[in-house]
């Protein structure tokens, strides 16, 4: 078994099992491959919870990690004999890859770190296809996330003695250059050595035309890499640094299971594109620009869609019809709990909320191409379960059937949202472009939107006191990219843009 295919066969454990399901249920696989996989499943949950049960555990942690993960294990195995080969047999998965696509992988250890490289049509990845990073440990890279998580955190959640506008204002601008620092060692660090691996590839694979084909950059991140915007590592272009969001197309993937399901589902809705859409906007009725800019141009891009707005976006509204829909659109308050995923969820009407266990508890939504949530911390995953790197609303989502899901890594003002999510589709619908695409154009767009565009968009010049005091204070942070005076450009930050993330094909 390769490194690569170790890797496979210890992440994204729920999801493999989801996707096993799915299978058998069109295989007609036998009883006891169905119940070796749910009692795995059960000892995999029980001692999980026991590990991050610290104020309750009667045994040693170590003694519980070790059990956990030979319920891992014990899971990963019935899996591969359910589905009569190895889970993560890379062939079939590297084969789904899109023309023009690398997978990039990047994996910390205590020792070191690399990442795998591994362009389309290569069916058997080698150690061309890795690269060896010795700076890239467990412990340098758990560092710089925590710092922007501390930043971002204390911006978000300021003590109760410290909330003037003043030192809020102060948090935000700490929070900025945080990300700002974790943009600029993603591109001198990570992405650098990838982009010389990626073109040393190329130059030994080049097409017979020439053309380009690494357009697609696809990321697989693990661990703490899972919180990180990698579309918005500054990278050195040509002679300048630009976001890699600006040269590439980058979308993600919580596994290599996950990705070929992705690309099946992708090709199947692309066939069948019945069903409308389905959206449900600003059910708290404090997002101002949902229902300004997002409402009308849903309502305007999907004519015959369900548009639903404040009391009537409830969540029966959306567990009812969800799954006959090919789009649907979450405008809302997200909430994403660090230590219990699994309780993380969307807030709707009424203040209900809809929750990871409902999502995947039989939503059933295979017709789905694209689910937008709109809503903040939507893209974070769980960072403190050693089986289940990938838990969060975007797998949640996944799992339940769609083929794309875009999410925000971090709370942003509800106008980029609203922003990002109508440009997104008009260049879905209007010129063609896949999720991943589209979302790049919209980020684009939206980074370069100027003052005086933005006023005509919204009919006031600050849009809003609720982010007022961010336009006027982090306007000038450095190396936002683009061309134009940041001043003149209020959302050029990535604290405004980067958030914004598309998962599957």
């Amino acid at each position: 078994m390769t490194a690569l295919e170790r890797l496979e066969a210890v992440r994204g454990v729920t999801l493999r099992e989801m996707l096993t399901f799915e299978r058998m249920a069109s295989s007609e696989a036998d009883d006891d491959r169905r119940a070796a996989i749910r009692n795995a499943t059960k000892r995999v949950a029980t001692l999980r919870a026991e590990a991050t049960s610290f104020l309750t555990m009667t045994r040693p942690f170590l003694t519980v990690a070790d059990e956990l993960a030979a319920a891992q294990e014990e899971l990963s195995d019935a899996l591969r004999k359910a589905q009569g080969r190895a889970m993560a047999a890379l062939g079939p998965v590297l084969a789904s890859l899109p023309e023009g696509s690398v997978l990039i992988t990047p994996v910390a250890t205590e020792f070191g770190g690399i990442v795998f490289v591994v362009p389309s049509g290569v069916a058997a990845p080698d150690h061309r296809h890795v690269i060896e990073m010795p700076e890239l440990t467990f412990a340098n890279v758990r560092e710089r996330r925590q710092k922007w998580s501390a930043a971002y955190g204390e911006a978000c959640n300021p003590a109760p003695l410290d909330m003037s506008a003043r030192n809020e204002e102060e948090a935000w601008r700490v929070a900025a250059l945080s990300l700002q620092e974790i943009t600029e060692w993603l591109g001198a660090k990570v992405m650098a050595p990838v982009l010389e691996k990626i073109r040393e590839l190329e130059e030994a694979h080049r097409p017979p035309d020439g053309s380009d084909r690494s357009a697609h950059l696809v990321i697989m991140p693990t661990g703490d890499f899972g919180a990180l915007p990698f579309h918005a590592a500054l990278c050195a272009f040509d002679d300048a640094k630009r976001p890699l969001i600006r040269e590439h197309i980058v979308s993600y993937t919580p596994s290599l299971q996950a990705l070929k399901a992705a690309v099946e589902r992708a090709q199947r809705t692309e066939q069948d594109a019945s069903g409308g859409a389905l959206a449900l906007v600003n059910p708290g009725h404090d997002l101002r620009f949902g229902e300004t800019i997002e409402a009308p141009a849903l309502h305007r891009l999907f004519p015959d869609g369900m548009i639903l707005v404040g009391d009537e976006a409830s969540k029966e509204a959306f567990l009812e019809h969800a799954a006959s829909r090919r789009y649907l659109h979450l405008s809302c308050h997200g909430r994403f709990d660090i230590m219990h995923p699994e309780q993380s969820g969307m807030k709707l009407a009424s203040s209900e909320w809809l929750t990871l266990p409902e999502i995947t508890g039989g939503l059933g939504i295979d017709r789905c191409r694209w689910l937008m949530l709109a809503a903040c911390e939507t893209a974070m995953t769980g960072l403190f379960h050693t089986v289940e790197e990938s838990v969060g609303p975007i797998t949640a989502f996944l799992m339940a059937g769609a083929a794309c899901v875009t999410g925000a890594l971090w709370a942003m003002p509800d106008v980029s949202a609203a922003l990002v999510a109508s440009r997104g589709y008009e260049e879905h619908l209007h010129r063609q472009l896949p999720p991943a695409q589209a979302v790049r154009a919209a980020v684009l767009w939206l980074m370069d939107l100027s003052r005086d565009d933005l006023r005509r968009i919204i009919g006031s010049e600050d849009g809003g006191a609720a982010w007022r005091y961010r336009l006027a204070d982090i306007d000038d942070a450095p190396g936002a990219g683009g061309s134009a005076p940041d001043a003149e450009r209020p959302f050029a930050s990535p604290l405004f843009w980067a958030p914004f993330t598309v998962w599957g094909m």
